[in-house]
């Protein structure tokens, strides 16, 4: 039998918020259609950049109200990117820039506002954060979401996805559910392989760089057990072990995960929810 239909999230957006122009910065296609389904949502204008070098050229062709950085990407990082940017022109020095970041450290503070960032969120974000800071910095108001009634938590096993989170992150959108999940077996198997990869051939610029990436996707299937586990495989790479313990519960959990996903696609097939 299907599932019952879950109430969706509501949200009002006020016109002059519907108005604006946002700007995305961020590398991961998953980041990037979870980004693009909440905008969609709210029917706020969002365009994304895969790179800091798209993000400034598109600055120089386009204008925007706001943008929302990542800051771990590759060759040209959201710090270098920020600073680019804030530098085209007098009227970019005042546009709002909002770093999105899986750690935020003292350092790395101090960092967003040195390189002209005018504030952070840490990720997984979720969409009554982003309308907050719409609101604080574009000046608008009535945009959070209503409250929604919540099941008390269960038990459960640390290492097993839940999905619940990643369900109401879409509002419960079947079709657009499915995509995500599609995209997250692609991350994870390429984590997977970076992972391997880097307790291999003692690369700890790649250990942590894939750590960093992985977190927020790891959060929003509470897996928290998991992110502990690959914190522990840093440390022996920081120093200078093998490493050796994480790389076999890589490769015995990364499997198990992609195996999981699948068995959630299928069974919402079968179900005609797609």
């Amino acid at each position: 039998t299907k599932s019952k239909p879950k109430d969706k999230t509501k949200v009002t957006i006020p016109d002059e918020l519907k108005q604006s122009k946002i700007l995305y910065v961020e590398d991961v296609a998953y980041n990037q259609f979870l980004m693009e389904n909440y905008f969609e949502e709210w029917g706020i204008s969002l365009q994304i950049a895969s790179s800091g070098k798209e993000a400034i050229q598109l600055a120089k062709e386009q204008d925007f109200d706001l943008i929302f950085m990542d800051i771990q990407m590759p060759e040209m990082d959201g710090f270098e990117t920020t600073k680019a940017i804030k530098s085209l022109s007098k009227k970019w020095g005042k546009v709002p820039i909002i770093a999105l970041t899986a750690l935020a450290t003292n350092s790395a503070i101090e960092n967003f506002f040195d390189f002209g960032m005018e504030d952070y969120l840490i990720k997984p974000v979720k969409q009554e954060e982003i309308l907050k800071k719409l609101n604080i910095y574009l000046q608008v108001s009535g945009t959070t979401p209503t409250d929604k009634k919540t099941s008390p938590p269960k038990e459960k096993d640390p290492f097993a996805a839940d999905f619940t989170q990643l369900e109401t992150n879409y509002n419960f959108n079947q079709k657009r559910i499915l995509k995500a999940l599609n995209l997250l077996k692609t991350e994870f198997k390429k984590y997977h392989e970076a992972f391997a990869s880097a307790l291999e051939t003692y690369d700890q610029e790649l250990f942590r760089a894939t750590l960093h990436k992985i977190k927020p996707h790891l959060l929003t299937l509470s897996l928290e057990a998991v992110l502990g586990k690959l914190k522990e495989g840093k440390k022996a790479l920081d120093m200078g072990q093998d490493g050796l313990t994480t790389l076999n519960f890589i490769n015995e959990y990364f499997p198990k995960l992609d195996k999981k996903i699948k068995q959630k696609l299928t069974a919402m097939v079968e179900k005609g929810e797609e």
